[in-house]
């Protein structure tokens, strides 16, 4: 019972980084079939937890997948063509977007669901791949929002200095005309890209939403949520007020910002969680996750996420599952 379940302790990333400095790997990857992938990630600590990922594990985060693609006004178009900018280490590493890759190698799944192009890269090679994707044609971006804004930045600032230097090595009236415009007004991404959609994550999409609209000319974004250890994406939805959370693969909890407070302040204080399902709009405080994977499952998981509740009543998509908005590392 649930009962019963709260009187297990949390566990944490420090927790996983003991085990894996005192055990070999097939001591804490607990199927009985051997992980399918590791993916590691060193989060802002630098120190390197690796995640075991197992067959049923790739086979739930793919059907998740297939449910938020419902979750905008519509899917992806054959012709779309996406880039996925990932942050460079020790933020996180490039192997999680390898999960993703064998799920997309199965090319199954229903039928109104477009498998599109996908341009992956880390912002340490942000100058080519954004050739590249301007070659492409990108319509779709996936990525931190203030990468995709430092981007938005970089372009703006190297047009006029690729301008100035092709006209340089060949005078044309297309290059002079293109130094002129550079000089005359700013040039931003909206103007050499046509990207429609912006899927974000791994950070609090709110500030950046209304500077992503004007920079790149976007006409929707959906904030996403997801970690190393927890494979199974929570996103926004059509009515973009609040991240849905699975309750049919997940049990999740919030340590409301009050007993966090004590906790820091009161040495040895234990600070209850209560099921985020009885909580209420507004409350504010850590999400913990129990989830019972495969290869590696969250038992009281605390993520240091601060979440604040949106809702806990049917969304206007007409969707049931409670609405959270992820604020910050409670850590930070």
């Amino acid at each position: 019972s649930y009962a019963d379940l709260r009187r297990v302790p949390y566990t944490d990333s420090g927790d996983l980084r003991v085990a894996q400095q005192a055990h070999p790997p097939d001591e804490f990857a607990c199927s009985d079939q051997p992980p399918r992938l590791w993916v590691s990630t060193s989060g802002s600590t630098g120190v390197p937890k690796w995640i075991p990922i197992g067959g049923q594990d790739l086979e739930l985060s793919r059907t998740i997948g297939f449910r938020t693609a419902y979750f905008g006004e519509k899917p992806a178009e054959p012709d779309d063509v996406a880039f996925s900018v990932t942050a460079p280490a020790p933020f996180i590493s490039d192997t999680a977007i390898w999960p993703a890759l064998v799920n997309e190698l199965r090319g199954d799944g229903p039928q109104d669901i477009q498998q599109i192009e996908n341009i992956g890269f880390s912002f340490d090679d942000a100058v080519d791949a954004m050739g590249m994707a301007l070659k492409r044609r990108a319509t779709v971006v996936l990525a931190f929002p203030s990468l995709v804004m430092r981007i938005a930045e970089g372009l703006s600032e190297a047009v006029p200095q690729i301008a100035a230097r092709q006209l340089k090595e060949k005078f044309s009236l297309f290059n002079l005309l293109a130094v002129l415009i550079s000089r005359a007004r700013k040039i931003r991404p909206r103007d050499l890209l046509k990207v429609h959609t912006g899927i974000f994550g791994g950070e609090p999409l709110a500030p950046y939403r209304q500077a992503l609209y004007e920079s790149w000319g976007l006409k929707l974004s959906y904030n996403g949520y997801t970690f190393s250890e927890y494979q199974i994406p929570m996103i926004e939805c059509s009515a973009q007020d609040g991240m849905h959370v699975w309750l049919d693969v997940s049990l999740p909890e919030i340590i409301l910002q009050a007993d966090l407070d004590r906790e820091r302040n009161e040495e040895g204080y234990v600070p209850p969680a209560h099921p985020l399902w009885e909580a209420s709009a507004g409350d504010e405080g850590e999400l913990v996750l129990t989830h019972f994977g495969d290869a590696f499952p969250l038992v009281r998981w605390r993520t240091s996420d601060l979440i604040r509740v949106i809702d806990m009543q049917r969304c206007p998509c007409g969707r049931s599952l409670p609405r959270v908005d992820v604020l910050q590392r409670s850590d930070d």
